[in-house]
């Protein structure tokens, strides 16, 4: 399927995604991404889905340790990964996708399976770590998803300062008090 035939589907037949998610990462990967983390976000949501996140999304998750391990590949798709990321987030601030999310960003983990031709009873697996010129790019990508967990880790700080009393001071406890921990 090429380019145009993914985004004349998900424009008219969205609740297709997962059935073309492969394609659609291969041909139209920025806006498959997007609606991906949209459709994980949702799931999540409707199901109150207290797993990991790549437990709903595992299109992406195949997608991105998938790539070659000695491939450009490899770091081109946490690349495009980042770059949506960046994106969904400031629109939805939801951060326990996000943060998943960033999770297969900075992944160095290289899976993927594969049937030789003629042989269907037989499966290789392929584990391992991308190679070494590939680490330079992927570490790359933290300044694109450091700033995800930021704008929550600060406003729980608050939130937490917020809620001290006296018996919580650096102040010792008097004798015959406790200091609540």
């Amino acid at each position: 399927m090429g380019r145009e035939e993914t985004e004349w589907v998900l424009s008219n037949y969205p609740t297709k995604l997962k059935a073309i998610a492969s394609a659609a990462l291969d041909t139209s990967p920025q806006r498959t991404l997007g609606l991906l983390l949209d459709a994980a976000a949702a799931a999540r949501d409707e199901t109150c889905w207290p797993g990991r996140i790549q437990e709903l999304m595992p299109e992406i998750k195949r997608w991105i340790l998938g790539a070659k391990s000695n491939d450009n590949e490899a770091s081109r798709r946490r690349e495009l990964l980042a770059t949506s990321l960046e994106k969904w987030f400031t629109a939805t601030r939801n951060l326990f996708v996000a943060v998943q999310a960033a999770e297969l960003v900075l992944s160095t983990k290289y899976e993927d399976t594969s049937t030789p031709p003629g042989e269907p009873m037989t499966v290789t697996f392929h584990l391992g770590v991308v190679a070494q010129d590939q680490l330079s790019k992927i570490a790359g990508l933290w300044s694109k998803v450091l700033p995800i967990p930021a704008p929550s880790t600060s406003s729980s700080r608050r939130r937490h300062r917020r809620h001290l009393s006296p018996m919580d001071s650096s102040k010792p406890p008097r004798q015959g008090h406790t200091a609540r921990v």
